[in-house]
């Protein structure tokens, strides 16, 4: 299957997303866009007919699709984006299960120059452009779409009080959830709880690990375990804790689960599946993303649905508060 990767000099290279991590750091004005996971992205831009005929096939099923969802607000979000036609097909370039797509993003401006949809992993058919999976492709898009919202305004996102502590409790709830942990005696929830937020406060809030226990035993911790909870979790053991997986040893280092870690990583792992935990262990807008777009027919993710009232908050901030901060430049599609 040939693959047009045809691209002006003013964007290189051909294989475009945003980094892996939140909130990026760097500053180089030759090439602001790097890359997350190299993806293909198919040209909107050819005049070969049977191309075009793939993209208005495409654009209809999902339009199609988008007729039959009641939220007003997904739907004009999508539709948007479809007639600044800045939503394309892709392919990565290395075959990852569990990727249903990425963003175009220049970080430097903090543009959107397009959202790719993988085209395997959501069963998009790119012999004629047909979508077998509709819902699932619609909300990657929705998914793809809060992300760069919340990189847009990350500067923000970080200072927010509010939806950082509405992110955090469905962090906890999910881990609750999905490993079973209502057994923990009134002790071990306490430690649970803790050792969640410092490590939420550092991984994805980038919060020191001093700020973040002190806050945590503020809000957790009651009076009578203060002494022992000092014992036993500390600022300095946490700052240890930096990978994802690194956290099913801190729940056991603090007493929190007493399991071993390792049975406790492949129980959270077969209870979100692959698509949900490479999103939960990746970044802050990830996880936001996540709990917004798990509330729908998203099959993909529908395991990191936790509690409608609580998902709907975070959804409800990080559109009515981000989503303006996000500046369109639907120009690339031009190079593409």
């Amino acid at each position: 299957m040939a693959i047009d990767n045809t691209i002006s000099d003013k964007i290189k290279p051909s294989y475009f997303a945003i980094p892996n991590k939140f909130a990026p750091s760097y500053k180089d004005p030759d090439t602001p866009t790097r890359v997350e996971r190299s993806i293909s992205v198919w040209t909107r831009n050819s005049q070969d007919p049977k191309n075009i005929e793939k993209y208005e096939n495409f654009d209809r099923d999902i339009s199609s699709y988008l007729s039959k969802i009641p939220n007003e607000v997904i739907r004009s979000i999508i539709v948007d984006l479809l007639n600044k036609k800045m939503i394309y097909m892709g392919h990565l370039a290395k075959y990852q299960s569990g990727i249903t797509g990425t963003l175009l993003f220049n970080s430097n401006s903090d543009e959107l120059l397009g959202i790719v949809v993988e085209i395997n992993n959501l069963e998009i058919d790119f012999s004629d452009g047909s979508i077998t999976r509709q819902s699932d492709v619609v909300y990657a898009i929705y998914l793809q779409y809060i992300r760069a919202s919340i990189l847009a305004g990350s500067e923000g996102v970080l200072k927010d009080t509010e939806l950082l502590n509405l992110a955090e409790k469905y962090f906890n709830y999910l881990i609750v959830k999905t490993l079973k942990l209502s057994y923990l005696s009134e002790k071990q929830r306490v430690l649970f709880d803790i050792t969640t937020s410092v490590f939420f406060n550092t991984f994805y809030a980038r919060i020191n690990s001093n700020i973040a226990l002190e806050k945590a035993i503020t809000k957790y911790c009651p009076d009578s375990l203060q002494d022992e909870v000092a014992n036993i979790i500390s600022a300095e053991r946490m700052k240890r804790y930096v990978k994802f997986n690194d956290l099913f040893n801190a729940y056991y280092d603090n007493k929190a689960i007493l399991d071993d870690p390792n049975n406790n990583v492949r129980k959270f792992l077969q209870g979100i599946k692959l698509h949900g935990y490479l999103y939960i262990s990746t970044s802050l807008d990830y996880l936001i993303a996540t709990a917004c777009a798990s509330k729908y027919n998203f099959s993909n993710i529908i395991t990191c649905f936790i509690d409608n009232k609580l998902q709907s908050h975070i959804e409800d901030i990080s559109i009515s508060k981000y989503s303006n901060k996000l500046k369109y430049d639907s120009s690339t599609v031009k190079y593409f």
